[in-house]
């Protein structure tokens, strides 16, 4: 019978994967999305590998707009991401991303 692996808590385990946000390159604002002032936010569910890549993503919450949501879904698949880990020890888990689209007025 194999024996239980138990991981003690450790100072400096990540519990989630996070992303990289400093080198990870920000979606791209649809032109026609600009062009009709359309806004929204997309929640994007990722499964990220232990070696800090999307495996699987998804979008379980719809900014009501296709073009957000595929540009979201484009850019985010992409990403590097610091692994879930315990100690030395790396793993896959999922996280939640939230992509805002707003449109903001430059100042005159």
């Amino acid at each position: 019978k194999p024996k239980s692996v138990i991981i003690p808590p450790l100072k400096g385990a990540l519990p989630k994967a996070k992303p990289d946000y400093l080198r990870n390159p920000a979606p791209v604002y649809p032109e026609a999305a600009r062009r009709n002032g359309w806004e929204g936010l997309v929640m994007l569910k990722v499964l990220v590998s232990r070696e800090g890549v999307c495996e699987k993503i998804s979008v379980i919450k719809s900014s009501g707009r296709s073009v957000l949501d595929e540009s979201a879904l484009r850019a985010v698949k992409d990403w590097r991401f610091l692994p879930a880990r315990a100690g030395t020890m790396s793993f896959s888990s999922w996280i939640k991303i939230p992509v805002r689209f707003v449109l903001v007025e430059k100042e005159r």
